[in-house]
């Protein structure tokens, strides 16, 4: 297949392969490659999907994929699409000393028009446990090891007006994503 004129492009998966939902991913791949996609590899088992597409409307792309993967694997997906290029300007926005091996470090991919209602959680948290700062559709978090479930900001982020709209890289992560 011809492919030079194609973007590049990762998905991030919500909800793969956590609380019994497990989905292999070659089989994830393959329905990618199905659903004509080109250059599909995934990265960990958590859902990260790097492709290639002639296709520029990410809204589209974002559409057909959640299609497919809901078809294929019967569970109701909800997939974040970003052009590969632009993972490097969020990780180079990230705010906080990455190299503190006390803290997780995350970034936190969000529906538009989400950034500014987490934001406005950020005076009730304890910032020797955790920060956040805001980006463009992300929120960035830096959160003491052992705390990411426990935190002010991870209960904020299972209320039902954000639970399903949103999904978290740990920085390492996303690193790999645009290697």
């Amino acid at each position: 297949m011809y492919t030079y004129n194609m973007n590049t492009y990762v998905a991030l998966l919500r909800g793969i392969n956590v609380g019994g939902r497990i989905v292999r991913m070659s089989d994830l791949k393959d329905c990618f490659e199905k659903t004509s996609y080109f250059d599909v590899s995934t990265i960990l088992q958590s859902g990260n999907v790097i492709f290639r597409s002639d296709t520029v409307d990410l809204e589209l792309i974002r559409r057909q994929l959640e299609s497919a993967v809901i078809s294929r694997f019967d569970y109701p997906a909800k997939i974040f699409i970003l052009e590969q290029g632009s993972l490097n300007l969020l990780v180079s926005k990230y705010p906080f000393n990455n190299s503190d091996s006390n803290y997780q470090h995350y970034i936190i991919f969000l529906r538009p028009g989400l950034v500014e209602s987490l934001l406005v959680y950020q005076n009730n948290l304890d910032s020797i446990v955790e920060r956040i700062a805001g980006g463009n559709n992300v929120v960035y978090w830096k959160v003491r090891k052992g705390m990411t479930l426990k935190s002010a900001f991870s209960q904020v982020l299972i209320k039902s007006e954000f639970k399903d709209f949103h999904t978290i890289r740990n920085i390492n992560t996303v690193n790999r994503l645009v290697a």
